[in-house]
């Protein structure tokens, strides 16, 4: 099922940051039956998998900066990107990618919980 216009809040897009991004091409659409494009330069060499035609997750290289393994990111649903970062900021939260534009395609931010946890958060443009 595909939603439309997901809830404020609702989990709306993953994401995997991988070392060997071709492994995990070969490893999930082999596992889900998920298609993948190439990689878009635009995006830092960004890609999308998709099933049935549909946008499903996507998939960054892991840089060289020390991440110690390769991890899934959950983007939530957010009205303004920029507000909702500096309102998690200010109740105590860790700002790991200020709101950033993606292209039209909407605008992302990264975040820490005081807990340690890593949250994403997505301003959807034109990919909802």
């Amino acid at each position: 099922m595909i939603r439309e216009n997901p809830p404020l809040g609702a989990p709306m897009w993953i994401d995997l940051m991988a070392a060997d991004t071709a492994g995990a091409v070969a490893f999930y659409t082999s596992l889900f039956g998920w298609t993948a494009e190439e990689p878009n330069d635009e995006f830092g060499g960004y890609q999308t998998f998709f099933l049935d035609g549909e946008r499903v997750a996507g998939l960054m290289t892991r840089g060289d900066d020390g991440a110690p393994m390769d991890v899934w990111s959950v983007y939530l649903h957010v009205a303004d990107a920029a507000a909702t970062v500096a309102a998690a900021a200010d109740h105590g939260g860790t700002v790991m990618v200020d709101a950033t534009p993606v292209g039209d395609l909407g605008t992302m931010g990264v975040l820490v919980d005081p807990g340690g946890a890593v949250i994403g958060m997505w301003q959807p443009g034109t990919h909802r």
